[in-house]
């Protein structure tokens, strides 16, 4: 979606690129499960992302199909 394209796979997430930009999209954690802060509960970190769009419609149905896809 968006443009970007699948450019590789970690174990919490899925990385993300548009030709541009870098972006990770990762899994958060209910639980502790390591030493790292990002992986503590609570983490501050991206809210959410916004993407302009020439067609809502067509991006929302895009959307919605892939909606509950792993990634």
């Amino acid at each position: 979606m968006f443009g970007l394209e699948e450019v590789g796979l970690a174990r919490s997430g899925v990385y993300l690129l548009d030709g541009y930009i870098n972006l990770a999209r990762l899994k958060s954690n209910e639980n502790v499960t390591s030493e790292s802060p990002r992986e503590t509960p609570g983490y501050p970190g991206i809210d959410h992302l916004g993407f302009q769009v020439d067609n809502l419609e067509e991006t929302t149905t895009e959307l919605e199909k892939q909606e509950g896809s792993t990634h």
